[in-house]
């Protein structure tokens, strides 16, 4: 059970998943427009299928998540597959025709994405869902491969516009008390935590009262991974007893899933009935909870690091942007919510003020 959030990815957003060490995905060869396989974009000449968005999106969400994209809402995959992926597929080919003449897939590459695509087949947990949503060894390999040449184009840009200390400094003494970036200067509140849901995007009586039956067997001692495995609808979490990890302020659990796990006071508390778009939850602490903390710049200074690289990828990217010829068919462009490019741009502009000439390159801890 994961945030409508996910329907709003942007490169830069996954960019961030990449920075810290996390496999992406991408698409570098395109099927073809038959059988339904409705044609999303053209970039440059090249086009892009609505089925090679659908398996890019199935391998993210599995792969970063475990979480299959047939179970979000069907308005919801369609904005996840023909927006908000495509325009990362678009900004992918992108890269790929500027780190092409580039020795990007070499054969050890090679060997270990052949690896890759024999390990997450065989993986326990998305090996069933890598059959069932017929995902082709082809769109597994370039699943890997972007890995490889966003890692590239990345190092490229790094080294360009290597980040300073001074910016580093002016960064965190410029933004420390910006709500929105709660997640670079403080710690988060956390707390783990594992559910029980019943399906119901209807938000039935019946299905409530079912709900409430559930919550009183817990409140009345029965082991609750016990009534999640019995229970639960959510596939992803019931067999590990409702388990779904820590929960933090970081937007990957839809809002009131997120405010009734923090709301949490102890080890073993449950929630009351909290209803989401997906139906009805039972949400148990699992741990205690570890309060919001703010940090030092230290603390703070490789959360910042990466920031500021990911905004100068954007505006590199940005600028691929504007001189390709890109064209939308049935897919869609980017929403303002998504377009941070010149948001980027204006935070890189006044990082770049701050920067002493000569200024050595700041070193991540």
């Amino acid at each position: 059970m994961k945030t409508r959030n996910i329907a709003r990815l942007t490169l830069f957003a996954l960019c961030a998943v990449l920075i810290a060490g996390a496999v992406l995905a991408g698409c570098g060869k395109s099927s073809s427009e038959k059988d339904g396989n409705a044609l999303l974009a053209t970039v440059d000449g090249h086009k892009i299928f609505e089925e090679d968005a659908r398996q890019f999106a199935a391998l993210f969400l599995l792969e970063q998540y475990n979480y299959p994209l047939d179970q979000f809402p069907e308005s919801e995959r369609e904005e996840i597959v023909n927006r908000s992926i495509l325009n990362i597929m678009i900004d992918d080919w992108l890269i790929r025709e500027q780190m092409k003449e580039a020795d990007v897939i070499t054969k050890d590459v090679q060997n270990q994405i052949k690896e890759g695509i024999t390990s997450i087949k065989q993986d326990e947990t998305i090996g069933p869902s890598i059959t069932s949503l017929k995902i082709t060894d082809e769109a597994i390999e370039d699943y890997f491969k972007y890995s490889f040449y966003m890692r590239a184009y990345m190092d490229k840009i790094n080294e360009e516009t290597p980040v300073t200390n001074g910016e580093v400094q002016a960064y965190y003494d410029k933004n420390k008390d910006d709500a929105s970036l709660a997640s670079v200067f403080k710690t988060a509140p956390s707390v783990k935590v594992s559910h029980i849901l019943i399906k119901d995007e209807e938000h039935t009586a019946a299905k409530k009262a079912e709900a409430e039956k559930i919550l009183k067997e817990a409140k009345d001692g029965a082991d609750f991974a016990e009534l999640a495995k019995k229970y639960s609808e959510d596939d992803g979490s019931k067999e590990s007893g409702g388990d779904v990890g820590e929960v933090t302020n970081n937007g990957q659990m839809v809002q009131a899933f997120q405010d009734a796990a923090l709301a949490l006071t102890k080890n073993g508390e449950l929630s009351d009935i909290v209803e989401t778009e997906y139906g009805f939850h039972i949400l148990k602490a699992t741990s205690n909870p570890v309060a919001e903390k703010a940090k030092t710049l230290e603390e703070a200074k490789d959360d910042i690091i990466k920031y500021i690289q990911s905004d100068n990828l954007a505006i590199e990217v940005e600028k691929l942007r504007e001189k390709a010829k890109i064209t939308y068919d049935k897919g869609l462009p980017p929403t303002d919510e998504s377009e941070s490019g010149s948001e980027a741009e204006a935070a890189a502009d006044e990082s770049a003020a701050d920067k002493p000439a000569g200024e050595e390159p700041a070193s991540e801890g």
